[in-house]
């Protein structure tokens, strides 16, 4: 009869017997079903032949392997050949063939015990050992509960997919499991598989430690088999270790790379038995007093995620053989939850980033050109758009200078959507609107755990610029600490996030745009010099709207049209005199405020009417007292009249460069009017 050796958890075989046709799958309807979502509904197909078993993909997602090989079409079946599904690992034998495969399957593809004696340290494979170990049939039917005990706890929390949560609730079940324990811990492999970072330790009766970053070691057990002591609280093991080595022993923040090491490069489960006997046993698994370890690799099917680790201080008990292929079944169930969790968070994170890249995407298809938000005719705002074109493809740093309302973001997004990163992000960042103690964290992003309340990692605005272009708005009101950190960023092209020990590179321009005087704030200490210049590689000078006047009626024309699509309604313009009012205006506020002004006109306005003097705010509408009080003087109101006149059509002559026709309709008044006035006033 040919069958199917299950053989997933070292220590327990399931036999399945093989049909004429054999499906495997997770379907209810075939013949060997597995409940694991890797595998498909219908995974496999195993047919008899002349020949004997043929063995073949029935399209599945992640494949069936032959011996670590993926098979793409029929094979045929040996006794003995592995075959992997999903996470399940089967044996096929078929006793009615020559050479049956053994009834007994060694386990040394998964454990190994080290027993520490004062000789040199030997090694036994499970096979050896097996040979003076046979479990009895008490300890066996103990197995078995333990085995379903875990099984029925793996099924409540195979739905917790928060990675911190879930690595506690599986801490909790190693003690249920292993009563004798005294510590467990899970370390995992960070990205680059250099370092191990504990994410949850646990000692019975001290506070747990997570998330303690130890450096990934290599080498293993060299010739001679010693262990090399690992690195303890700063001091190489087997030196002298001052009080606070010991004090960080004894809260159970102590990791033997060398033991870590081997398991995760042999891919093996490790015991070490009665460590105390021996002189070159890692230093660190001494001073914590665990006298038995069970080290078991979290191997996945794509990588090795890292360690599963428990220690017994027990002298009256030490870990065995049975619990070794307990132990090793477990973390194998662990690493897929591990691995589930983290796959979970990967795809949350991913879903994070591409709203955002859709949300981006959206606010650009706004930006048909990069010019057309940037309204204006003027002599002097021309002569910023050249200088824009000339600045946009040059990699350098530029600084933006302007009042408050110019529109230094608008210029900071022409230079980006004009140049060659144009398809890559514009994040702005306005520094004067965050907290000092918070701007480092959005600069540079930080690790969960780097400070009360960051509860995930995070990156930063210049991580999230990459390739792209960074706007830092304001930054003259950057605090001097943040700039010198900005600085490093700037000079060396790659940051640490906060809590972090990862160096990240970046390729990012940066834009900086300030209302301040950088060169007085210099002078009083409170801005780099140094920083000043590596900014300033590029200088734009916004001019405020009192020097372009010109471009007011344009703006004026932009903004009823964009304010009317946004309320849903018709209005027929300013009256002449209105936009005299609007037009003789200082504009304290540049071009934000004429914006605002226009918005809130169009709200009030009744439906298809022309806006008249009456709908201008009261600081513009008064304007003629007010330069009725400025000219006052100890004659008559019509002197005060006269001269107000006089001055109103000088700036209306001035911003229609000469032109008496458009003077005299700025003013409101005919041409004829504007030439009586001219001469009777005796104006140049």
């Amino acid at each position: 009869m040919a069958e199917l050796i299950d053989v997933t958890i070292p220590g327990q075989k399931k036999s399945h017997p093989l049909k004429d046709v054999t499906i495997i799958g997770r379907a209810s309807t075939t013949d060997i079903k597995f409940d694991d979502l890797i595998v498909s509904r219908h995974h496999a197909r195993i047919c008899k032949s002349a020949g004997g078993y043929l063995i073949e993909d029935l399209g599945s997602q992640n494949g069936v392997f032959l011996d670590s090989e993926r098979i793409t079409s029929p094979q045929p079946l040996t006794n003995g050949k592995k075959i992997c599904i999903g996470p399940y690992t089967l044996i096929f034998n078929d006793a009615e063939s020559g050479h049956p495969y053994p009834p007994e399957f060694p386990s040394t593809e998964y454990t190994q015990i080290i027993m520490a004696t004062k000789d040199p340290l030997s090694i036994e494979t499970t096979d050896e050992t097996m040979s003076r170990e046979t479990a009895s049939k008490g300890e066996f039917e103990r197995l078995q509960k333990r085995l379903k005990t875990f099984h029925d706890i793996t099924r409540v929390i195979g739905n917790i997919f928060d990675l911190d949560i879930l690595l506690k609730e599986i801490i909790q079940i190693i003690f249920t499991m292993f009563p004798h324990a005294g510590r467990c811990f899970v370390a995992l492999q960070d990205s680059d598989e250099t370092q191990l970072t504990i994410r949850t330790i646990h000692t019975k009766g001290v506070t747990s430690h997570p998330h303690l970053n130890l450096p990934h070691q290599g080498g293993g057990i060299q010739g001679d088999n010693e262990c090399s002591p690992p690195l303890v609280g700063g001091v190489r093991g087997g030196g002298e270790l001052l009080p606070k080595d010991l004090a960080l022993a004894e809260e159970g923040n102590v990791l033997s790379q060398t033991l870590a090491h081997r398991a995760i490069s042999e891919r093996k489960s490790l015991l070490i038995m009665d460590t105390q006997m021996d002189s070159r046993v890692s230093t660190s698994i001494k001073i914590i007093g665990a006298r038995s370890i069970m080290c078991a690799p979290l191997v996945c099917p794509q990588k090795t995620l890292g360690i599963l680790q428990i220690e017994s201080k027990s002298k009256d008990y030490e870990f065995s053989k049975a619990d070794l292929d307990l132990f090793t079944g477990i973390a194998s169930q662990v690493a897929l939850l591990i691995y589930s969790a983290e796959l979970f968070d990967d795809l949350k994170r991913a879903n994070e980033r591409i709203a955002s890249e859709n949300k981006n995407l959206k606010k650009q298809q706004k930006i048909q050109s990069s010019f057309s938000n940037i309204i204006g005719a003027s002599p002097k705002i021309k002569e910023v758009l050249e200088l824009v074109k000339k600045v946009s493809n040059a990699p350098y740093s530029v600084l933006i200078t302007g009042k408050s309302g110019s529109g230094k973001e608008l210029i900071a997004q022409a230079i980006h959507y004009n140049s060659s990163r144009s398809g890559q992000p514009f994040v702005p960042l306005n520094c004067a609107a965050i907290p000092r103690d918070l701007l480092e964290s959005e600069l540079f992003g930080y690790e969960k755990g780097a400070f009360t309340g960051a509860s995930g990692t995070k990156q930063g605005h210049f991580e999230v610029a990459d390739k792209g272009t960074i706007f830092l708005d304001e930054i003259g009101d950057m605090h001097p600490h943040t700039q010198a950190k900005l600085l490093r960023v700037l000079q060396e092209k790659e940051l640490q996030r906060i809590g972090g020990t990862k160096v990240i590179k970046i390729d990012v321009r940066v834009l900086a745009a300030t209302n301040k005087d950088l060169k007085t704030a210099m002078s009083s200490g409170e801005f780099r010099e140094d920083l000043f210049y590596r900014l300033n590689v590029v200088s734009i000078h916004i001019p405020p709207l009192c020097e372009r006047r010109e471009d007011i009626p344009m703006l004026i024309a932009h903004f009823l049209e964009s304010s009317c699509a946004d309320v849903g309604k018709r209005v027929k313009g300013f009256t002449p005199e209105a936009m005299t009012l609007l037009l003789n205006y200082q504009w304290p506020g540049n071009v934000r405020e004429l914006k605002n002004v226009v918005e809130r006109i169009v709200t009030l306005a009744p439906e298809d009417s022309m806006l008249g003097v009456e709908m201008l705010p009261q600081e513009i509408s008064n304007k003629s007292v007010v330069q009725v009080q400025k000219y006052k003087s100890t004659g008559t109101l019509y002197e005060a009249q006269k001269q107000l006149e006089i001055e109103m059509i000088m700036d209306a002559l001035k911003t229609a460069e000469g032109n008496k026709s458009k003077a005299a309709e700025l003013l409101g008044i005919s041409r004829k009017v504007l030439y009586e006035k001219i001469e009777a006033y005796k104006i140049s």
